[in-house]
């Protein structure tokens, strides 16, 4: 590989990675104080939960047409499309005057949100194949950065409106603006750095690029000109039995995380009693170790036992501090203790799956590949908070499992998604993936 090619790749892996942290840093700052942003209009528990509900609808609705459009008219078009919509909700989201405005505004942002498949495209238009995934932890970095940094602006903020006595009782409205500004700075940067890495839209030095890292002989020049219909493509996805079969590992994990991810701010409260900057706090730690575990953990573990023991070991990972959380309320100090564990599983789950999603895929409908691993996500974002807050106001009339124990069928849930798909990946890992040398 020429000295140039590399320095190309670096600079729009660069970009890709600058676009998805500065649209999640937006995302981070509300995602502690969602919750009291709801109660001040009086919303229940369960509508609170319902929040993260709406907005993985609207990802369900959106992310599959994203990432196929993206693979129809190229990945720029479609992120300046998307972050300009983000835009948009992020300040609704401060702005809001009611419950029904909040759950408007979370739509909106669900519907902006399906732009990750298309950046994930980006990064698949410029790796090769077998060693994608160490490039997918840029995804995780990203997210790990955004919900580091996210919350700390968030208290920032906070801070400066109180030295400065302005919008002392709208803190709200001034995140709002604050994440809206970020946003529009997002697609400066987008404009000026992010070039096009479809290769029929691409510019020739891309092309080049694209063929450095696309040159297996069944994948020809026709192939990545290919425009399915989303049907066709759809039809392709639904007989590629492997493919079916890491989307269902990926369904359990997320159904199971989701409900924790969503009662979270509230558990803090109610099981560890913490106030809103110790939430912050909270939210800073799991940002900074998801980064770190990204950084470091995520590609040793790829490199040294690949894609599918990786998977693996995360979802235990995730098991295991999914299950310590409400065991260890209300001592807060050891409370991190069971958020390392947890961090450290998202860390090296998330970029197996989304290398394992590219592998398995056709070079002519990333696009689409990335939008349908996000679909089903989203899917299981729906209906996993809306499940756990129920189990955490009622138990199902267990009351051993309502509060913070309901945490315990989250941990049941995501611990029988590893052992039902332990065949599955164990015949993907020896069958389609790993090469020799990889293999353990």
């Amino acid at each position: 590989m020429s000295q140039n090619i590399e320095s190309v790749r670096k600079k729009i892996l660069l970009s890709v990675f600058l676009i998805i942290f500065i649209d999640l840093l937006g995302f981070g700052m509300f995602i502690p104080i969602m919750p009291q942003i709801a109660r001040t209009f009086h919303a229940s528990d369960s509508q609170i939960t319902l929040l993260s509900t709406w907005f993985s609808l609207a990802t369900v609705l959106s992310v599959v047409f994203i990432g196929h459009l993206s693979d129809r008219y190229g990945r720029r078009k479609v992120l300046i499309s998307t972050i300009v919509v983000s835009s948009i909700a992020q300040l609704l989201t401060g702005f809001s005057t009611s419950y029904l405005l909040l759950v408007g505004a979370r739509v909106l942002a669900g519907l902006a949100s399906g732009n990750l498949s298309a950046a994930q495209a980006c990064i698949a238009d410029i790796t090769d194949k077998k060693e994608r995934a160490k490039f997918m932890v840029i995804i995780g970095l990203a997210f790990g950065g955004g919900f580091s940094f996210g919350p700390a602006i968030g208290t920032l903020v906070i801070l400066l409106c109180d030295s400065l006595n302005i919008f002392t009782n709208s803190h709200f409205k001034a995140i709002g603006i604050a994440a809206c500004a970020l946003n529009c700075l997002n697609l400066i940067l987008l404009l000026k750095l992010q070039p096009e890495t479809h290769p029929k839209f691409a510019k020739p030095y891309i092309r080049n690029l694209f063929a450095e890292f696309h040159h297996n002989p069944e994948h020809k020049e026709s192939d990545v000109e290919k425009n399915l219909s989303f049907r066709q493509n759809l039809k392709i996805y639904l007989q590629n039995r492997p493919f079916i079969g890491v989307m269902v590992c990926m369904l359990l994990q997320v159904f199971a995380f989701a409900g924790v991810e969503t009662l979270l701010p509230i558990l803090l409260n109610d099981a560890y009693h913490f106030k809103e900057t110790l939430i912050y706090k909270s939210y800073i730690f799991i940002g900074v170790m998801t980064l770190l575990g990204n950084a470091f953990l995520a590609r040793y573990f790829l490199r040294r036992f690949g894609e599918v023991i990786t998977l693996q070991f995360g979802q235990l990972s995730l098991t295991l501090g999914i299950f310590l959380i409400p065991i260890l309320a209300p001592n807060p100090y050891v409370l991190f203790t069971a958020l390392s564990f947890l961090c450290m599983g998202t860390s090296i789950s998330n970029p197996s799956i989304n290398a394992l999603v590219s592998r398995l895929s056709p070079t002519s409908s990333q696009g689409f590949a990335f939008g349908l691993s996000q679909s089903i996500g989203a899917f299981s974002r729906i209906i996993g908070p809306a499940f756990m807050g129920i189990a955490y106001e009622s138990g199902f009339s267990i009351h051993t499992l309502k509060g913070e124990k309901s945490l315990y069928i989250s941990a049941f849930i995501l611990f029988t998604g590893i052992i039902v798909s332990f065949e599955t990946l164990r015949k993907i890992r020896s069958t389609f993936i790993l090469p020799k040398e990889n293999k353990v």
